[in-house]
C-alpha cells in the first residue's frame, strides 16, 4: 500500500516492553500523541515496529487503541536496532525520529527534537538528552552511576556532540540511510547506536545535541531486569573485547580493571551528584551498594560469555 508523504515520521520500537512496565509504554504514548497533534503546520505519521515472535500485532493494536493513537503498524522478525532500520527504511518523513517504548518524553520533545532541522539544512542529526528517572534508592542510583548522563540541569539548548542514545534521536531520512544502525556481532545486543555515532564523526559529519529534548528512561525494574541487564552489560563489554583482538587471558584482567573504573566513577558521582537526584548522606552507602552490586554482576557476565561464548550469545536478550 502507497502512504503519502509526510514531514515526520515517529518510530516506536515495542522490543522494550519485554522488559519495561507496561505504564511506560502508556504514558509514552499519550506524550507523543499530544505535540504530534500540536503540530499544525508539520505533516506527521506514527510507525510502531514489533518483533511478532515477541510482541503480538494484537497487543500494540490494543495498546495504539487505548490511547487513541492513530499509526502504521510494521511487524519484523528482528531485534532493536534492525527494528529501527527496517522502519526507517519504511517511513514516509523527511524526519525520522526514534523514540523506545519504555522512556517518556517531555512535553516539548519532538517540537524541539524536529524544528532545529528546518531551522539549519546543514543539519542531518539531531540527539535528545536521556536520562534516568530517580525515583526511589535503585532510580537515584541509576541516575548518579549508569550509562546515561546525569541531568544536572540544562546548557546551551543545541551544540555538536559526538554520540546519540538510539532511544531519543532524530535524522534526515536520506542521511540516516546511508549508515543505519550496524549490526551488532558475537551476540551483543547494545552498542550500535556508538558504532554508527563513530562513523558519521570520523566521515565528517555533524550530530548535534537538543538537551531540550528529553526523555526518561526507568532503572531497572525488579531483580530479573537487574540481573539481565548487568549480564548483558557485561557479556557486550567481552564481546567488543575479543573483537579487538584481545587474547582470553587478557580479557579476564581488563573485565577486573573495567569493573573497578566502573565502581570508582560510580562511587564518585554518586557524592558529586547526590543533590541532583535529592539522595540523603545516608542513602549514599545504599547507592553505592546497588551500583557495585550491578557492575560486579556485569563482570561475572562478562566471565561467562569468555567461557561459554556461544550459549551467552543466546542469553539476555535487551
Amino acid at each position: 500500500m502507497q502512504y503519502p508523504p509526510v514531514d515526520i515520521t515517529i518510530i516506536i520500537e515495542f522490543e522494550n516492553l519485554l522488559l519495561a512496565e507496561l505504564s511506560r509504554a502508556t504514558a509514552m504514548l499519550e506524550k507523543v500523541k499530544e505535540p504530534a497533534a500540536r503540530l499544525e503546520n508539520r505533516s506527521t505519521e506514527i510507525l510502531a515496529v514489533h518483533n511478532p515472535n515477541d510482541v503480538s500485532r494484537e497487543f500494540v493494536e490494543r495498546m495504539l487503541q487505548d490511547t487513541e493513537l492513530s499509526a502504521r503498524i510494521l511487524g519484523v522478525d528482528a531485534h532493536y536496532y534492525q527494528l529501527k532500520n527496517h522502519a526507517a527504511e519504511e517511513a514516509n518523513g523527511d524526519i525520522i525520529v526514534f523514540i523506545d517504548s519504555d522512556v517518556i518524553p517531555n512535553d516539548c520533545w519532538l517540537e524541539e527534537i524536529t524544528e532545529p532541522f528546518w531551522q539549519d539544512t546543514a543539519i542531518n542529526i539531531v540527539a535528545g538528552a536521556s536520562h534516568i528517572e530517580p525515583e526511589g534508592i535503585v532510580g537515584k542510583s541509576f541516575a548518579l552511576g549508569w550509562f546515561f548522563p546525569v541531568k544536572t540541569g540544562v546548557p546551551e539548548a543545541l551544540q555538536p556532540c559526538k554520540y546519540f542514545f538510539a532511544n531519543n534521536v532524530g535524522f534526515r531520512k536520506g542521511g540516516f540511510l546511508r549508515y543505519k544502525f550496524p549490526s551488532t556481532q558475537g551476540g551483543a545486543t547494545r552498542g550500535a547506536c556508538t558504532q554508527m555515532a563513530n562513523s558519521i564523526v570520523n566521515s565528517g559529519g555533524r550530530i548535534w545535541k537538543n538537551n531540550n529534548a528529553q526523555v526518561t528512561h526507568a532503572a531497572p525494574n525488579g531483580l530479573r531486569h537487574f540481573l539481565i541487564r548487568a549480564f548483558a552489560e557485561g557479556r557486550d563489554k567481552s564481546v567488543s573485547m575479543r573483537l579487538e583482538g584481545k587474547h582470553i587471558l587478557r580479557r579476564c584482567g581488563a573485565m577486573i580493571e573495567h569493573t573497578y573504573k566502573k565502581i570508582r566513577k560510580a562511587i564518585k558521582q554518586t557524592w558529586r551528584y547526590r543533590k541532583s537526584v535529592r539522595l540523603q548522606l545516608w542513602q549514599i552507602p545504599v547507592s553505592i551498594f546497588v551500583l557495585s552490586s550491578y557492575y560486579i554482576l556485569a563482570m561475572l557476565g562478562g566471565y561467562l560469555n569468555i567461557a561459554f561464548p556461544r550459549a551467552t550469545a543466546k542469553w539476555w536478550m535487551i
